[in-house]
């Protein structure tokens, strides 16, 4: 009977890692707190969003585990965050991060994505670069 409630207790502490996402790839992470990130901006809950999009920022300078996809979504992401918080420049420079990553995915994967994205990110580059004069 012991051996049963071991095997289950295995079990159990499996599932719970499973759901915590101690299995997923640094990617589905990233992914991940960068959709949370969204949805709390949306929402207007700002600490959560603070969290969530650094989380997935810090995560996506892991270039050699996360594509430039999902790099890119949250680069942008963080971008959006930080210009809430009306710093400028430092939207600017994920911008510029997310510009890049655009750069690396393949044509034809998303355009319409690309495409705003980097509209966007011209015009907070190009209101960091008029705030500096």
């Amino acid at each position: 009977m012991r051996v049963v409630y071991g095997l289950l207790a295995v079990c159990g502490l499996f599932l719970v890692a499973a759901l915590a996402g101690f299995f997923d790839s640094p990617e589905q992470k990233v992914v991940s707190a960068t959709r949370k990130c969204r949805s709390a901006l949306g929402i207007n809950m700002l600490e959560k969003a603070a969290e969530y999009c650094k989380e997935a920022a810090d995560g996506a300078r892991d270039s050699e585990r996360v594509s430039h996809l999902a790099a890119a979504g949250a680069n942008m992401q963080m971008a959006a965050f930080v210009l809430t918080q009306k710093r400028v420049g430092e939207a600017a420079d994920y911008c510029r991060l997310a510009v890049a990553n655009w750069s690396k995915v393949s044509p034809g994967f998303m355009d319409s994505e690309r495409a705003k994205d980097i509209a966007a990110c011209g015009s907070v580059i190009s209101l960091s670069l008029k705030t500096k004069l």
